[in-house]
């Protein structure tokens, strides 16, 4: 277990690991921030993160020994990461579902409506459950990475324009949520591939897992460029995470910098 900062409430995780690293020295990577809710949490391309009480909220702070060009790929290690835990977590919760009320019993079900819409986001039952956002500086040491993961634990209820696009743990299972346990199961299985990923350098160890988990895959996207908008079918990653796009002239694009929407998937085009 890494070294932890844990708040009640503060701005941002991800903010504050960054604050952490200039003020103690960024040697104490890698290290992680954990509160109980943010006031001004982040979101990918400047969005609003809603962090209300009751959800899991933390950053992670690294130094990669890998080039800056590559800092990318980590928000898909994280995905994964965090996939596999609440894989780990909803399986090992089966024999309490079974003897639980409202629905808990369907708890393995849900597990397979479990899925990574690329890049950065989890969804269950078709709503966002978990978001990722990957900020990195550069400093005259290099550079430092903060990994923010927010996790929908126990929430009972959200924003209402967010009523049809998100949901919690605890909503679809029915039961508390220990986000102790669940933050033990993803910082230990990020660190195993983390540590992978340092070796290889690139993704292809974990491909295929994050194609299987991938709900874009084989479905029509809309690429947001700056050079134009154009949709086609998703056809899963490529070896450093780019989302391979098949427009409808079969001609297969990599999207790194342009957002991807998809449509249907919440209710709503995100």
């Amino acid at each position: 277990m890494i070294q932890r900062f844990v708040y009640e409430t503060i701005d941002s995780t991800n903010g504050e690991a960054f604050r952490l690293a200039d003020n103690k020295g960024a040697n104490l990577a890698p290290f992680l921030v954990l509160t109980q809710k943010q006031t001004a949490g982040r979101g990918r391309a400047g969005r609003k993160w809603e962090s209300e009480d009751d959800g899991l909220y933390f950053s992670i702070y690294l130094r990669p020994s890998v080039t800056i060009d590559k800092a990318a790929m980590l928000t898909l290690v994280m995905a994964v990461a965090v996939a596999k835990a609440l894989q780990r977590y909803i399986a090992i919760q089966e024999q309490t579902c079974k003897q639980a009320t409202d629905g808990c019993e369907s708890s393995l079900q849900i597990l397979q409506t479990l899925g990574i819409k690329w890049p950065n986001d989890l969804v269950l039952n078709g709503k966002k459950i978990v978001g990722i956002l990957t900020e990195l500086r550069t400093d005259d040491r290099g550079y430092g990475v903060v990994i923010g993961v927010g996790v929908n634990t126990n929430q009972k209820t959200f924003p209402e324009e967010l009523q049809d696009k998100a949901t919690s743990l605890k909503r679809e299972m029915g039961i508390p949520i220990l986000g102790e346990v669940l933050l033990k199961y993803i910082e230990e299985i990020f660190l195993q591939e983390y540590t992978t990923f340092e070796k290889e350098g690139n993704l292809v160890f974990l491909k295929e897992t994050y194609e299987t988990l991938l709900i874009n895959k084989d479905k029509v996207v809309r690429v947001l460029d700056p050079k134009g908008e154009y949709q086609g079918v998703a056809k899963g990653i490529d070896e450093v995470g780019q989302l391979l796009v098949e427009t409808q002239d079969k001609e297969v694009q990599k999207v790194y910098a342009g957002e991807v929407s998809v449509r249907g998937l919440y209710g709503y085009v995100d």
